[in-house]
């Protein structure tokens, strides 16, 4: 009685998860309810709340004032640069990285997975501001 909700290599389903059961079975994601301000092509711009604006390509026809779900997977975010700016709510050594809780404020938060460095040392510490960058290609508009 079940239902195939993806086919593809591992690779494609990790990286292109069709679906929210696909994205939260296959790895850790970021999900953001978000509404498209904008179209260009096949490019959604999705306004997350909190000033917090990505750019997802879209699977499905949309139209501006659709909601939608969007998935960024942990590892994809990079701390330090970017014009979004956080705080460091949490930090857990993990031996090859550190999993950082980010809060942009508004309710929103981000898991992110930072690597550690040659000193084994993380990069970040809880209570720091620090520049989040999101990059366009590590954003995934799901459907459902």
């Amino acid at each position: 009685r079940g239902e195939i909700q993806q086919i593809g290599t591992p690779h494609e389903i990790y990286e292109r998860p069709i679906n929210r059961f696909v994205a939260d079975f296959i790895g850790n994601s970021n999900f953001l309810e978000a509404e498209v301000t904008a179209l260009d092509g096949s490019i959604a711009r999705c306004d997350a709340g909190n000033g917090l604006a990505l750019d997802a390509e879209s699977v499905v026809k949309h139209t501006v004032g659709d909601k939608v779900t969007l998935a960024v997977r942990p590892e994809k975010i990079t701390l330090g640069q970017g014009d979004i700016k956080g705080v460091i709510r949490e930090a857990v050594y993990l031996g090859t990285d550190t999993s950082y809780e980010v809060e942009l404020g508004s309710g929103i938060s981000l898991s992110v997975r930072d690597q550690i460095g040659i000193a084994g040392e993380a990069h970040f510490e809880v209570g720091e501001t620090v520049g989040v960058d999101i990059p366009a290609a590590a954003v995934r508009m799901l459907v459902d």
